[in-house]
C-alpha cells in the first residue's frame, strides 16, 4: 500500500522536473542556434574559410571531450549545486564574450573555453534531473528530458537563422547571451539535493584512482552507445553533403524537421514501454529499425526517399540515446550517477568525433553509398554486442 508521503513521488511533471527540462531545452537552443550561424559569421564577417568554420566546432567539441571523463570527479568534489551554478554562470559569461570577438583567433579561444563549461553543465544536469524522476518512470522521464534536445535541434537553427537574416550579428549575439541567462534562472530555481555519502568521511580515499573518473559498471552500455554514435554521425555530418550531391540541399531543413518530429511522436510510447517491459523490449527493435534505416539511406536520391528515410531514422533512433542513458543511470547508486553520466557521455562524444573522421575516409572511396552502408554495418555490430552483453534483464543498482 502506498503511503501519503510516497504518492507525490510518482508525479513525473513536478515543478523541478519542468525546470530541468526548460534548462536543458534553452541550453541546446543556444547550442544549435549558434552552431548554425557561426559558419556564416566566420566566412562573411571575419573573412574566414570553410576549414576555419569547421575548426570552430572542432575546438568546442575537443574541450568538451577532454573534460568529460573528469566531470564525475568534479561533481563529487564540488557538489551538484555548486557545480551547476559555476558551470551555468561561466557558460553564460562566455556567451556574452562573443560580443567582443574581432578575429578568428579570439573566436577559437572562446569556443574552446565555452566547450569546457558546456561539458560540465550538460553532465551535472543529468544526475540532478534523475533525482526528480520517480523510480517507476525513469525511462519515460529521461525520454521526455532528451526530447527537449530534439525540439531544440529544430528551434535553435530556425531562431538563429531568422535573427541572422533580419538583425545585425551583434543583436544575434546579445539575444543568444540572454537566452543563457534564462537557462541560469531555471537552474537557480531548482532545489538541488546532494546525494548521501556512501562511506564515512574518514574512510574516503585521498589518492587518485581510475574510479575517480570512470564508472566501470557502465562501460558495456557505453561501448554500445559509442558504436551507435559512430553510426549516427553519418546523419549529423554527411546528410547535407549527400543532399547536395543529389540535388536535394534545399530540403535538408525538411529532413531534420521530419527526423525530429518522428522522434517526438514515438518517444512518449517508448519511454512507457521501457518502464513496463524493460530496456531490451524497446532498444533491440529500435536498433534493428535504425540499422535498416541507415541501409535505406544509402539509396536516398529523391525527395520521397528523403522523407521516408527521415521518418524511419527518427523512429529508430528515438529510443536509443535516452534508453542507453537510462540504463547507465540505473546501473549505479545515486552517489555515482555523475560518474556514470560522464563515462557514458565520454563514449558517446568519442563516437561522434571518430565517426566524422572514419566515415570521411570512407567517403573518399565508397561515396555516400559506402558511408551509410558502413554505418548500417556498425549498427549491426552494436546490436550484436548489446544482445551478447544484455541477454538477461538489467537490474537497477540499489539506491
Amino acid at each position: 500500500m502506498m503511503t501519503p508521503t510516497s504518492k507525490p513521488k510518482e508525479v513525473l511533471w513536478n515543478r523541478s522536473f519542468i525546470l530541468c527540462v526548460l534548462n536543458y531545452f534553452i541550453t541546446f537552443v543556444y547550442f544549435y542556434g549558434l552552431m548554425t550561424v557561426l559558419p556564416i559569421y566566420i566566412i562573411e564577417d571575419l573573412g574566414g574559410s570553410l576549414a576555419q568554420s569547421g575548426l570552430a566546432m572542432t575546438v568546442f567539441l575537443a574541450s568538451a571531450i577532454l573534460l568529460r571523463p573528469f566531470t564525475g570527479m568534479i561533481i563529487q568534489r564540488l557538489g551538484r549545486k555548486r557545480t551547476l551554478y559555476i558551470s551555468m554562470i561561466l557558460f553564460s559569461i562566455t556567451a556574452f564574450a562573443y560580443l567582443w570577438i574581432k578575429d578568428i583567433e579570439s573566436l577559437l579561444v572562446i569556443r574552446f573555453i565555452q566547450g569546457i563549461w558546456f561539458s560540465l553543465l550538460t553532465t551535472v544536469t543529468v544526475p540532478i534531473v534523475n533525482d526528480f524522476i520517480p523510480e517507476s518512470r525513469k525511462g519515460e522521464g529521461i525520454g521526455y528530458y532528451m526530447m527537449a534536445l530534439n525540439v531544440a535541434m529544430v528551434c535553435g537553427p530556425a531562431v538563429g537563422l531568422a535573427l541572422l537574416q533580419h538583425t545585425p550579428i551583434e543583436t544575434l549575439f546579445w539575444a543568444s547571451a540572454f537566452i543563457t541567462v534564462l537557462s541560469c534562472i531555471c537552474g537557480f530555481l531548482l532545489n538541488v539535493q546532494e546525494p548521501a555519502q556512501t562511506a564515512p568521511a574518514e574512510s574516503v580515499k585521498t589518492s587518485f584512482q581510475l574510479s575517480d573518473i570512470f564508472e566501470k559498471r557502465v562501460l558495456p552500455i557505453t561501448l554500445v552507445a559509442l558504436l551507435t554514435a559512430l553510426a549516427y554521425s553519418s546523419v549529423l555530418n554527411f546528410i547535407s553533403l549527400s543532399n547536395a550531391h543529389y540535388g536535394l540541399l534545399s530540403y535538408t531543413s525538411l529532413f531534420f524537421l521530419v527526423f525530429a518530429v518522428s522522434m517526438l511522436m514515438v518517444r512518449p510510447f517508448t519511454g512507457r514501454l521501457y518502464d513496463r517491459k524493460g530496456p531490451s523490449f524497446v532498444i533491440i527493435p529500435s536498433m534493428i529499425i535504425f540499422t535498416c534505416a541507415l541501409a535505406l539511406t544509402s539509396l536516398m536520391q529523391s525527395l520521397t526517399m528523403l522523407i521516408v528515410c527521415a521518418i524511419i531514422l527518427g523512429v529508430g533512433y528515438s529510443a536509443l540515446f535516452p534508453g542507453f542513458q537510462t540504463m547507465a543511470i540505473q546501473s549505479v547508486e545515486k552517489a555515482r550517477v555523475g560518474h556514470a553520466t560522464s563515462t557514458f557521455f565520454t563514449g558517446f562524444d568519442l563516437g561522434l568525433a571518430i565517426g566524422a573522421s572514419v566515415l570521411g575516409l570512407i567517403l573518399a572511396w565508397g561515396g555516400f553509398y559506402g558511408i551509410y552502408l558502413s554505418s548500417a554495418c556498425i549498427m549491426l555490430l552494436a546490436l550484436i554486442l548489446y544482445i551478447v552483453m544484455y541477454r538477461r534483464p538489467t537490474v537497477p543498482a540499489p539506491k
